[in-house]
């Protein structure tokens, strides 16, 4: 989960496993299968100031998908310019007075 407050621009990266993937790492329960290849093409999932690796098939491996989003985060330094909670699983998520109230669960890993 990305949380964004508007009042001062921050933003907030809540996620379950211990750095940057979500599903595409497989090492967690929730992940997707070992065997998993994308159904996206990679020119429709390619961030627009980021270009895969040349030589990436149309359709990535998730082992691929998982290094392109981690050599993403580590070009441009996302942990330094984003608040990340790592081993934080998102429990439920509501307006409680015009605020934006989160619980999470977070893992001692």
């Amino acid at each position: 989960a990305v949380v964004s407050t508007q009042s001062t621009g921050k933003i907030i990266l809540l996620e379950a496993r211990p750095d940057f993937g979500g599903v595409w790492d497989v090492s967690g329960p929730l992940g997707v299968m070992d065997f998993t290849v994308c159904n996206v093409s990679k020119y429709l999932m390619e961030l627009t100031d980021y270009p895969w690796p040349e030589g990436t098939v149309d359709f990535p491996h998730h082992s691929d998908v998982l290094q392109y989003i981690r050599s993403y985060a580590e070009c441009f330094s996302i942990r330094d310019k984003v608040e990340c909670h790592f081993n934080c699983q998102v429990i439920s998520v509501n307006r409680v007075d015009s605020k934006t109230v989160i619980k999470c669960l977070v893992s001692k890993s």
